[in-house]
């Protein structure tokens, strides 16, 4: 068990996490390793466990807080959502510019206007269900490309997640300001945040960077190959592509908690970081913020059981938000309390046949016990069986 803190204790951070991430790993071989990382009111605590890359036959790697991981759709807030924050911040771009400024073959339905605001809250559905995975056979990536920036477009009253328009929210940015996402990430946000793990070209190196899912074709662990394959068939990052460490993503979550500045500077206005916790949507029980998912969704048929509150004051929880990555991947603010929660594992590894309400239920057992210092009992009890 691996663990990094720049505080002496955290109650209930300290005496359950590492036990919680070690029952994870091991029952029925959900992922192989599990990071967690809590910041509060600036203090950071993680733990790590399990192990991410066979190096040789038979050596495996011990994951620890500064193991990079494929965040997968992370990507879409942590950079992408962000960025399009901070463009409107500079007055680089408005919420309500029309999509088809920027690419006027889209065909978007019923004589509505195609917004900056529905992409960013997946407000749109993409009429292409035509294209699916691998994406290989459809032809070389300006093919894809051109595919998406002429399909049609239906703007919807609710909720229609999907990978297409973080994908076009990135074409948008490197266009109004002449620079691609990686540089723009550097630029903008990881190097101010003192981000150094976070990059789109991670290194190939199978001590740092975690493994997820067994190659079908070559029958090796993918590390450092990101796994989305519309990602990897674009070769433009935007639905997913990010990798990096828990204690990056701390850094980001601390950013985000102090209302988009570093102390020094204010990178995004403050206005546009509360409009992440609240659900942009008039309509639907699915409540989305500026790009990333509202906590009352999330933990809506998870955490309905009275005593996992464990005594929380529901009104605390109010404004939180999340963004879950297909890996295994996450990141929870909770602004009230000033908490954050970042969990990294390798759901998918070694293949995909993870269950996501597994998945779900395990992070909101770290994520309430993180927020109360006390394991969730019913949540706990349907991951496995009993109290770990």
């Amino acid at each position: 068990m691996n663990t990094l803190r720049n505080v002496s204790c955290m109650t209930g951070v300290d005496s359950f996490l590492p036990l919680l991430l070690s029952q994870g790993r091991v029952r029925e071989n959900k992922f192989s390793c599990a990071v967690c990382g809590v910041i509060r009111r600036g203090a950071m605590i993680a733990f790590s466990a399990g192990t991410h890359s066979t190096v040789g036959e038979g050596s495996n790697v011990e994951a620890t807080p500064k193991s990079l991981f494929d965040v997968a759709s992370v990507t879409k807030a942590i950079p992408i959502a962000l960025l399009v924050l901070w463009a409107v911040t500079q007055r680089l771009i408005k919420l309500d510019d029309d999509v088809c400024r920027y690419f006027p073959s889209l065909r978007v339905k019923h004589g509505r206007r195609l917004t900056i605001r529905h992409l960013l809250t997946y407000g749109c559905k993409f009429e292409l269900g035509h294209i699916t995975p691998p994406y290989t056979e459809y032809g070389d990536s300006a093919w894809l490309l051109n595919e998406i920036l002429s399909a049609g477009v239906e703007v919807m009253p609710t909720l229609s997640y999907g990978n297409y328009p973080p994908i076009l929210l990135a074409l948008i940015l490197e266009r109004v300001t002449g620079k691609t996402i990686q540089e723009l990430s550097q630029e903008i946000l990881f190097n101010p945040l003192g981000m150094n793990s976070a990059t789109f070209n991670p290194p190939n190196d199978k001590f740092l960077v975690v493994e997820t899912e067994i190659d079908p074709l070559t029958q090796q662990p993918r590390c450092g190959v990101v796994h989305d394959e519309l990602t990897a068939a674009l070769a433009l990052p935007g639905s997913a592509g990010l990798f990096v460490n828990t204690i990056d993503l701390l850094r980001m979550l601390h950013f985000l908690l102090n209302d988009g500045g570093t102390g020094t500077q204010q990178i995004i206005d403050p206005e546009l970081i509360r409009g992440i916790g609240k659900n942009q949507f008039k309509q639907g029980d699915n409540g989305f913020g500026f790009g990333f998912g509202q906590w009352p969704v999330f933990s809506r048929n998870l955490g309905n059981m009275k005593d996992d509150l464990c005594g929380m004051d529901p009104d605390l929880l109010a404004g939180a938000y999340f963004k879950n990555g297909f890996t295994g991947t996450s990141v929870f603010a909770f602004p009230k309390l000033e908490i954050g929660v970042v969990i990294n594992t390798n759901h998918v590894h070694p293949v995909r046949k993870g269950s996501q309400l597994w998945m779900n239920l395990f992070r909101y057992v770290i994520v309430m016990t993180a927020l109360t210092g006390r394991v969730p009992v019913s949540s706990a009890k349907l991951l496995w069986g009993s109290l770990p």
